[in-house]
């Protein structure tokens, strides 16, 4: 290299570090994720919480947004919903953060999203789906990044009416919320698309409960198609283990929540045929957007992304876009640049609708076998449900939210 490529290329460098000074010369935005690094969701939260990192030092790496760095400012729910509402206020009075994000359960998320509409800030939530939070009790300041409760229960629905061979189906699920959303929406939905579809037994174990050995012979004892099993993390692990034992797997199909976490603790305990439903797994995503993301993450945490990681990064990036369109933190402006555009993502292509707040995402469907390539199980012929065939209409979110309107009054 000669002289004055050499005097060049100095130049070049100090313009560059210069420009860096001035873009991060304001005041950063701050994003609180409220998160239960503690109690039950620390599998979730953690990688949820790991992977908006990532996000973030890229987008600061590549110059910031509005000029300014990102900054995340992390505190602990512990899982549990009062202390999540706390933790949610002091981020927003005394940390002063522009934005918040990271709760794991319905509950957490309802409290949040409370906090969020009284103090007037923005709310994303990519974990969390409870549909209530923003249809029921739906306001101006919050969004979600994933499908809601009813639009992945539909998916599910409309899956089990694909397959013609499953007519009678038993229900076993964890006697709260979300898992009773996904029994009555299955059988809404069935009604109309496979009358000949009979819900034989519906079973509720307490949430937390360790034993299912009652319920898994008591759902057999129907001889089912099927048994539909809405539960999450441990307790389908632990359902999993013990249905095996009874021959579950021999006699009859499973369908429930697999996601990557759930698939890695299980590892080869998991028989092969078993079909799931997950949010995001980042082995059925092919992108070079996905591929990079995997190989940064795998590199910076040892690990391969589940599907709350997938999910943190990707919403992470959806919402510093909708800040770059919208051209300030304003909620508002920022709700109508995530509503004006489709992102583009890990995801595929995701639209946030103004109304409510909800995104056209997708739910993906599997069957469980060993693949080359991977220590534990995948889903494999995986279908993707996109968001728009399975979201409420207008009407229904209206009528949801007309008895919570009456009740103020």
């Amino acid at each position: 290299m000669n002289k004055g490529n050499r005097t060049s290329t100095r130049v070049i460098a100090c313009m560059s570090l210069l420009l860096a000074g001035t873009a991060f010369a304001a005041e950063p935005i701050l994003i609180g994720h409220i998160g239960g690094y503690s109690g039950a969701c620390g599998p979730f939260s953690k990688g949820n919480l790991n992977a908006s990192q990532l996000a973030v030092d890229e987008i600061n790496a590549g110059g910031g947004v509005l000029g300014r760095k990102i900054e995340l400012r992390p505190r602990d729910s512990q899982s549990k919903p009062d202390e999540a509402a706390k933790q949610a206020r002091e981020s927003i009075v005394s940390d002063k953060v522009d934005i918040i994000t990271g709760p794991c359960t319905s509950s957490e998320l309802l409290s949040v999203s409370a906090v969020a509409k009284e103090n007037k800030t923005l709310l994303w939530t990519s974990q969390s789906n409870t549909h209530r939070a923003n249809i029921n009790f739906g306001h101006p300041y919050i969004f979600q990044s994933r499908a809601n409760t009813l639009m992945e229960s539909r998916a599910v629905a409309d899956f089990i009416a694909s397959q013609k061979d499953w007519k009678r189906i038993v229900i076993i699920g964890s006697d709260f919320e979300w898992p009773h959303v996904v029994a009555e929406q299955i059988e809404q939905r069935l009604k109309s698309s496979r009358s000949d579809v009979k819900i034989a037994r519906s079973l509720w174990p307490k949430l937390g409960e360790t034993n299912f050995g009652s319920y898994i012979s008591g759902g057999l004892d129907e001889n089912p198609d099927l048994v539909v099993l809405p539960m999450f993390g441990g307790s389908v692990v632990n359902f999993i283990k013990q249905a095996k034992t009874y021959g579950l797997f021999q006699r009859t199909k499973l369908i429930t929540m697999l996601t990557t976490d759930v698939l890695q603790t299980l590892g080869n305990e998991l028989p092969e045929g078993i079909f799931g439903f997950s949010p995001a797994p980042f082995y059925a995503l092919s992108s070079p957007k996905t591929d990079a993301f995997v190989k940064k993450y795998t590199a910076t945490y040892k690990q391969v992304p589940d599907d709350w990681a997938v999910l943190g990064y990707d919403s992470m990036l959806q919402m510093t876009e909708a800040i770059r369109r919208a051209g300030s933190l304003d909620s508002g402006a920022i709700i109508d640049a995530l509503a004006a555009t489709e992102y583009v993502g890990l995801r595929g292509k995701i639209r946030v609708r103004k109304l409510d707040g909800n995104s056209n995402a997708p739910t993906f469907i599997g069957v469980t076998k060993k693949i080359p390539g991977f220590d534990f199980p995948i889903l494999t012929n995986v279908t993707r449900i996109d968001g728009d065939s399975v979201m409420p209409s207008a009407a229904e979110v209206m009528s949801l939210r007309q008895p919570v309107a009456s009740s103020v009054k």
